[in-house]
């Protein structure tokens, strides 16, 4: 499998390694904003303008952009900005992008985080 990111479109200001989400439009991407946004990847780069593309990570070992610290192995889920988390793991319908690599001490420090995005299934 390929680690190439995919370009895709975004209707607003996107700053980079922040994780996204589709859009009902065609190839084009947002800012997630809930645990239960269905993660695609994360920004490689910024995009200041409507329409503007964007490369974004959608496997492999990406950057996330870390709203909290986090211990590495911690599954990272997005806040309402994009920004990664610590997962809560026993919450059943969160979306997690992946596993932190690295520990992250400081908020506003940009993780290493292995990106496969699914979502948790809690018994």
């Amino acid at each position: 499998m390929s680690n190439a990111p995919i370009s895709m479109k975004q209707g607003d200001s996107i700053a980079a390694y922040r994780i996204v989400r589709a859009t009902s439009s065609p190839n084009t991407c947002a800012l997630t904003t809930a645990t239960t946004d269905v993660i695609i990847g994360v920004t490689l780069d910024s995009a200041n303008s409507s329409n503007q593309a964007v490369p974004v990570g959608i496997s492999g070992i990406q950057k996330v952009y870390m709203n909290d610290t986090a211990a590495a192995g911690a599954l990272v889920m997005t806040d309402s900005s994009g920004r990664g988390l610590p997962a809560v793991a026993n919450t059943a319908g969160v979306y997690v992008i992946g596993v932190c690599l690295n520990t992250v001490s400081a908020t506003g420090t940009l993780a290493e985080v292995l990106v496969n995005p699914f979502q948790l299934q809690v018994p």
